[in-house]
């Protein structure tokens, strides 16, 4: 096989991966907040307006938008949008809807057909990563772990930063792995630009540019002087240069370089005004603005970022530290929890993860021919460790497990060493480890697919599956409201039922008497978080027997002609 080359079974997983994200990104219908993503980039294309959607960079909406432009569609935002308010982008999404609602689906689908290629860059890199790290086998576990985890299914198919985060997050790390081992200009252009094309997915990857000096400050050899230290500053400066560029190039320059002095935050961390003394449970829009900056006598500082960028930055950090409804293993909180993260893995993931997972920490612990020498380990460490303590100082943000999807490719790079122990000893035996490998290996695969292509709703069998997932984490860990096409087809087999009216086929099936604080007779098609919610005026439905569930979000209810529930007066 040449240098760089992928062996063809490679290929032949890499086929099956893209045929599973194929099939969901048709199945499942546009979730949570990509509905509004893909509108909001066809406004950046036309328009080259950036204010919707702003939270995030906009590489996945100007990715997924892009073959959107070459469809058929009616959608000209030619009416200016600067407003950075969600409802901005809510009212790109509605007009959308309204023009395009006879080839919604056919439009979302192509530009996740646009997203999907980031999911197989991500493959192949832990692929060779880990076979650089730990032999061919190692390869080979890495890339069945990204390919086949139920996360990565259920994540990659979308129009959303995540995806495009755990991918190029791991191109930018091992980019800059080859530029360390080879310090030379193309290695370092190529590090500059994945590490651009990586905080064009999510500003969560900004500690990247700090990180990364150090870490080469530590570990670089200091045999080859000053000269050679000379030599590797100047690409790394490089480096920063080219990423720094594609950033601002992408949002066209448009106020880079702006005083600090002259932005107004909303974020406690920015504006200096803590959060106790912004409005309670308004949204992040109506916060009190300020900036802290300008007490520091730092107003005068020029940031070398794009204006809306680090808008972006300062409302997605106001938007984690308000206070908000949040779920885990049956109780509720509006504080969240900072061990949140770990308690979701432990029903999140299948087991045989975890137990590659203690598996490989066994034998990294007790051996180092299970190591892959101090650089190479911090390597993989450090961005997986800084993102995680990051996510877990945004504790109060206690829904979306999805969040560190950008660590999974570290992790599964990091297990692959499990490859070794087959063949690490001289006595019999081998056989026996390498069908446990494969064993632990194969479950992880059967258990993902079994729930496939629900892969959303994914509950590891330790709870006892997907359908009693709702028992331990809502929101997006079970429902982004994904199965409105299910819906449509269960409701296309039973004609009694009132289609539902909501965009996200999450709430009811009929219209709410909230004057008569009651639920009349009739149909309900209510999701699990309105089920469960205290305050939600379908929790008086919790404790009857369901007509049917459809996929595992959604329980359907028939309230008799003789039967009328009155609502609590604490309902929302």
């Amino acid at each position: 096989m040449h240098k760089g080359r992928l062996p063809r079974w490679v290929w032949v997983v890499l086929l099956v991966h893209l045929a599973l994200l194929l099939y969901i990104a048709w199945a499942h219908s546009p979730v949570e907040n990509e509905g509004e993503y893909l509108p909001a980039g066809i406004c950046h294309w036309k328009t080259g307006i950036f204010e919707p959607s702003c939270r995030n960079p906009p590489l996945s909406r100007l990715v997924g938008a892009l073959p959107v432009l070459l469809l058929p569609h009616k959608f000209q935002p030619e009416w200016a949008i600067t407003d950075s308010d969600a409802k901005a982008s809510e009212s790109l999404y509605l007009e959308f809807v309204t023009n395009n609602d006879d080839r919604m689906r056919w439009l979302y689908f192509a530009g996740r057909l646009a997203c999907i290629p980031f999911s197989l860059l991500g493959a192949a890199i832990c692929y060779s990563w880990a076979r650089e790290l730990f032999g061919p086998t190692a390869g080979a576990v890495a890339l069945l772990l990204w390919c086949f985890s139920p996360e990565m299914l259920a994540n990659n198919a979308l129009i959303m930063p995540d995806n495009f985060a755990a991918s190029l997050g791991v191109w930018a790390a091992y980019r800059f792995r080859q530029w360390l081992r080879e310090p030379n200009w193309p290695n370092s252009m190529l590090a500059g630009v994945s590490l651009g094309w990586t905080l064009l997915a999510k500003a969560t990857w900004l500690f990247l540019p700090v990180v990364l000096p150090c870490f080469w400050l530590v570990t670089r050899s200091y045999k080859s002087g000053l000269k050679g230290f000379v030599y590797e500053f100047s690409q790394l400066c490089w480096l920063c240069v080219i990423a720094l560029f594609l950033i601002n190039a992408t949002y066209g320059f448009e106020g880079t370089l702006q005083p600090l002095g002259k932005y107004q935050f909303r974020s406690p961390i920015f504006s200096g005004i803590s959060i106790a003394e912004q409005p309670e449970g308004e949204p992040v829009s109506k916060f009190d603005m300020g900036n802290r900056f300008v007490n520091w006598h730092l107003g005068w500082v020029p940031v070398p970022l794009p204006r809306l960028y680090v808008v972006g930055i300062d409302l997605q950090s106001a938007a984690a530290q308000q206070r908000r409804d949040n779920y885990l293993f049956g109780g509720w909180n509006k504080e969240g929890w900072w061990y949140y993260y770990f308690a979701a893995a432990l029903v999140k993931l299948p087991l045989g993860i975890w137990s590659l997972v203690a598996l490989a920490a066994v034998l990294a612990l007790c051996s180092s021919r299970f190591r892959a020498g101090w650089k190479e380990e911090l390597w993989l460490l450090i961005p997986a460790l800084v993102m995680l303590l990051l996510l877990i100082s945004q504790h109060r943000i206690s829904r979306h497990f999805r969040y560190v999807l950008p660590i999974a490719p570290f992790a599964y790079i990091s297990i692959s060493r499990v490859a070794r122990y087959p063949n690490a000893y001289k006595r019999t035996g081998g056989a026996l480890r390498m069908g446990a490998v494969a064993s632990l290996l194969s479950a992880t695969v059967v258990s993902s697919l079994a729930v496939y292509p629900h892969s959303m709703s994914y509950f590891n069998e330790a709870i006892g599956g997907p359908g009693r997932g709702y028992k331990y984490l809502l929101g997006s860990n079970l429902d982004r409201g994904q199965d409105a096409y299910y819906i449509d087809q269960w409701q296309r087999t039973h004609p009694e039922v009132p289609a539902a009216h909501n965009r996200n086929y999450s709430s009811i099936g009929r219209s709410l008497d909230r004057d008569a604080r009651v639920l009349r007779a009739g149909w309900y098609l209510v999701s699990a978080e309105e089920l469960l919610h205290p305050k939600s005026p379908f929790h008086v439905l919790w404790g009857m027997e369901p007509k049917a569930r459809i996929a595992y979000t959604t329980w359907v209810f028939h309230v008799p002609r003789d039967m009328t529930i009155r609502l609590p007066e604490e309902t929302r």
